[in-house]
């Protein structure tokens, strides 16, 4: 399947430029959220009917680091869980959403890791 260059994942395993650069596909925003996990595995995350919550980005209105997070789940990078959440963790500013977790999949990694060279 030829490349669309839609940043979706499926047609060219996000070597949209036609080479292994898989963090050439993320936008300025992605990279800044997927930066967070450079220094944490998992990171809290919340629901609340179909509004994602993320209060560990301050750059970013709610309704945009939505768009980002499931931007980077749909590209691979990272898995959410909305059925585990981070044990010990105080989800008080999350409210009574739906408590989850994200983490970084191994292509997550592998673009985290291109972003810091």
């Amino acid at each position: 399947m030829a490349c669309k260059h839609d940043h979706c994942g499926k047609c060219c395993a996000l070597g949209c430029f036609g080479y292994p650069d898989v963090a050439g596909c993320l936008t300025d925003e992605e990279r800044e959220i997927l930066s967070l996990f450079s220094s944490v595995p998992f990171l809290p995350v919340a629901k609340n009917g179909e509004k994602i919550i993320f209060l560990e980005d301050k750059h970013f209105p709610q309704e945009v680091v939505g768009k980002i997070i499931l931007s980077l789940e749909r590209k691979g990078a990272l898995q959410v869980d909305y059925d585990i959440p981070l044990g010990g963790f105080d989800y008080k500013g999350y409210g009574e959403s739906l408590h989850g977790s994200l983490a970084l999949t191994p292509l997550g990694q592998e673009m985290l890791e291109q972003i810091n060279i």
